[in-house]
């Protein structure tokens, strides 16, 4: 599956902060190994300029290798159920039991899917963002996520209650 790059009328642009989070969370959040080759503009992208900064790409890439390293399925889960519909794909990542939820838009609009493969009325916490919309799947193992343009969703698949 390949992260799309433009729509009909509009290019995603290298240089758009947000396409470069959508890329370190589409490397990170897959499986095998993430790997990112250093950017033509790596003298103003570096650790050095972006120390202290709160919306830095640099406490970016830290908190979402935090995530990742925070959930086995997400280091070293299986990899199902992979989805793409228009500017957004989602996956599922399960290891031993824990299963994790990644749902990313490419697309410079909002926009909604159904993420398919769960178990049947399970809750789905939002790891990603933190404070995101919780949402169940339903009796057919389905659940509707929205999500804004250029962003992404990473959820927990608890047990029913």
């Amino acid at each position: 599956m390949h992260a799309p790059t433009h729509t009909a009328n509009t290019r995603v642009s290298p240089r758009d902060e947000n396409a470069y989070r959508l890329v370190a969370a589409t490397y990170l959040l897959q499986p095998g190994t993430p790997f990112r080759p250093l950017s033509a503009n790596v003298a103003t992208h570096n650790v050095e300029a972006q120390v202290g900064d709160p919306h830095s790409i640099l406490l970016f890439y830290k908190s979402l290798i935090a995530l990742r390293n925070s959930r086995p399925s997400l280091q070293k889960g299986r990899y199902e159920a992979p989805k793409s519909t228009g500017w957004v794909i989602s996956f599922n990542r399960i290891h031993e039991g824990e299963r994790t939820v990644v749902v990313i838009n490419y697309g410079l609009q909002p926009a909604a899917t159904t993420v398919a493969g769960l178990p049947a009325k399970q809750a789905l916490r939002p790891l990603w963002p933190a404070a995101g919309r919780a949402t169940r799947s339903n009796v057919q193992g389905q659940a509707r996520v929205k999500l804004g343009p250029q962003s992404f969703a990473v959820y927990a698949v608890d047990a029913a209650k």
